[in-house]
C-alpha cells in the first residue's frame, strides 16, 4: 500500500513540476517574441526619424522662393537644397491609405511615403499615426485652415512631427508600439 500512495505522489510531483515547466517556456516564448517586435518596431521609428530630421532641417535651404507649397495634418511638401550640391530638391511626405495595407494583422498600420522631386513615391515604413503641426515666429500654431494659401504657409517657422509605429503582429494581446515626436525649425524658413 506504501509503494502505492508513493507512486501516486511521486506522479502528482511530477505533473507539477510538468505544469510549471510548460508554463515557464510559455511564459520565456512570449517574452522573447515581445522583446524581438519591440526591438524591429524600435528600430523602424529611428529610422523613419532619421530621413524626416534630415530633411525636415534642410526646408528652404538655398531656396529663395515659396520653401512649403503643401502643409497640412497629413502631409507638406517642401522645396530645398537637401544635397547642398546647388541643386533645388521638392520633397514631399505623406500618408498612404489602411486599404493599401488590408493584408497585415494590424488594421491600423500604413505607409508613410516620401517623394523627391518627380520621382515615385517611396514607402519609408508602415506607421499607425502620423501628424504634422505648424507654428509661427511666435510659438502659436497655426490653424490648417489658414495653411490653404501662400500667406499662411509663409508663416511657418517649426514644424511638430508625431510618429506612431506599431508592430505587424499582435504579441499577447497587443502590438508592440514605438513613437517618436520633435520639433524642428528649420533655419531657412
Amino acid at each position: 500500500m506504501t509503494e502505492w500512495l508513493d507512486l501516486l505522489g511521486s506522479f502528482l510531483i511530477g505533473a507539477v513540476v510538468l505544469l510549471m515547466l510548460t508554463s515557464f517556456n510559455s511564459t520565456v516564448s512570449t517574452t522573447a517574441s515581445e522583446n524581438l517586435f519591440d526591438g524591429v518596431t524600435q528600430r523602424q521609428v529611428v529610422s523613419s526619424s532619421t530621413a524626416l530630421e534630415d530633411d525636415f532641417y534642410k526646408a528652404g535651404f538655398r531656396y529663395t522662393g515659396e520653401k512649403i507649397s503643401v502643409a497640412d495634418s497629413l502631409q507638406i511638401k517642401f522645396m530645398g537644397d537637401l544635397g547642398n550640391d546647388g541643386v533645388i530638391d521638392t520633397v514631399r511626405y505623406f500618408l498612404g491609405n489602411t486599404d493599401e495595407l488590408s493584408g497585415t494583422p494590424n488594421p491600423d498600420d500604413r505607409y508613410l511615403y516620401r517623394t523627391r522631386n518627380s520621382g515615385s513615391p517611396q514607402a519609408l515604413h508602415t506607421v499607425t499615426d502620423f501628424k504634422l503641426s505648424y507654428y509661427d515666429s511666435l510659438g502659436q500654431q497655426i490653424n490648417y485652415g489658414d495653411l490653404t494659401n501662400s500667406a499662411g504657409r509663409l508663416r511657418i517657422k517649426t514644424v511638430r512631427i508625431k510618429l506612431t509605429e506599431e508592430s505587424n503582429e499582435l504579441v499577447d494581446g497587443k502590438y508592440s508600439m514605438a513613437k517618436f515626436e520633435k520639433t524642428i525649425r528649420p533655419k531657412n524658413l
